[in-house]
């Protein structure tokens, strides 16, 4: 539980804040397995993707460059700073947005033309699936049964944080 704690809050500096990292710097994870980490040049990194069971690591083509069971990591490391520099300008570019952020009853919900018809899922910090819409058409979501807290939404690989108040 607390591993996939760390990797959620990892997948948040990642992905969710929309910080990218520059250069040739490496994504190190370290395994149970192993005692060589396996390294990814973070250049080859469009997105780290937390499934049920693994952790999955994609290139821009949304190709697997590797999987990783959750039981294997230890952790993982970024050998170079990353670049928060124009956060407000990817966050302007992003696919999926959606405001108010803390949300009491709705979110509106704006995402890009092609991810209408997909599947949108809300999870919770443990990574439990809380509610899915499959061919998930643009509409908003009402959050006012949820609990007090932090989810994440997904729609199309693109995964975001929102707190429910």
């Amino acid at each position: 539980m607390k591993l996939k704690s760390y990797l959620i809050t990892l997948m948040l500096l990642f992905v969710a804040i929309g910080v990218r990292a520059e250069g040739d710097g490496l994504l190190t994870i370290h395994l149970n397995s192993s005692e060589k980490p396996a390294q990814i040049a973070i250049t080859d990194v469009s997105s780290i993707v937390f499934e049920t069971s693994q952790l999955s690591i994609k290139n821009k083509q949304y190709a697997v460059i590797q999987n990783f069971n959750y039981s294997d990591v230890i952790k993982i490391t970024f050998n170079e700073e990353l670049n928060t520099e124009s956060i407000e300008e990817m966050n302007s570019n992003a696919t999926l947005t959606f405001f108010p952020n803390p949300a009491k009853d709705n979110l509106n919900i704006s995402v890009a033309e092609e991810m209408y018809g997909s599947d949108l899922c809300i999870y919770s910090m443990t990574g439990t699936l809380i509610s899915k819409q499959t061919n998930w058409n643009g509409e908003n979501i009402n959050v006012s049964n949820l609990n007090p807290g932090i989810y994440f939404i997904n729609i199309n690989s693109t995964t975001l944080k929102f707190i429910k108040q």
